[in-house]
């Protein structure tokens, strides 16, 4: 029988301990969850690369921001601009919602700065999850 703590244990991802889990909670501004998240990334560095998690990151709010921009667009030409499926599309059209163009900005610059420091740059500790931590309280306040 395939459980999720099966496919958990044999693939190494968690229901819900994942980056897209992440990003949902980041939407629903549920600062404990997202936290809860970003420990557990801490806590397995292997599974969840700092700078594998701030490309997923950056790529999903560059999608958040050009769904604010093509409100207009039908489903499936919103899908095809963003390069998504349909199925996704009414979730990036809820966090465009939630987050104006300005803040969508602000929020992917300091995913570009995370990414930087996890590459070394400007930091000795390319290994920090604390601006992580930090994008958290940005994003939902």
């Amino acid at each position: 029988m395939i459980t999720a703590e099966k496919v958990e244990e044999n693939i190494g991802i968690s229901k819900d301990y994942n980056i897209f889990e992440f990003q949902k909670a980041l939407v629903q501004r549920d600062a404990l969850k997202a936290h809860r998240i970003v420990q557990y990334f801490e806590a397995n560095p292997k599974e969840n690369p700092l700078q594998m998690l701030t490309v997923i990151l950056h790529n999903y709010f560059i999608k958040v921001l050009i769904c604010n921009e093509l409100k207009n667009y039908t489903d499936n030409k919103l899908a095809s601009e963003i390069g998504a499926s349909p199925a996704f599309v009414k979730d990036y059209r809820q966090a465009a919602r939630i987050f104006p163009p300005s803040k969508i900005k602000n929020i992917i610059s300091e995913i570009r700065t995370i990414d930087l420091k996890s590459k070394g740059v400007g930091t000795a500790d390319s290994n920090n999850y604390g601006d992580l931590k930090d994008l958290v309280y940005k994003v939902i306040h």
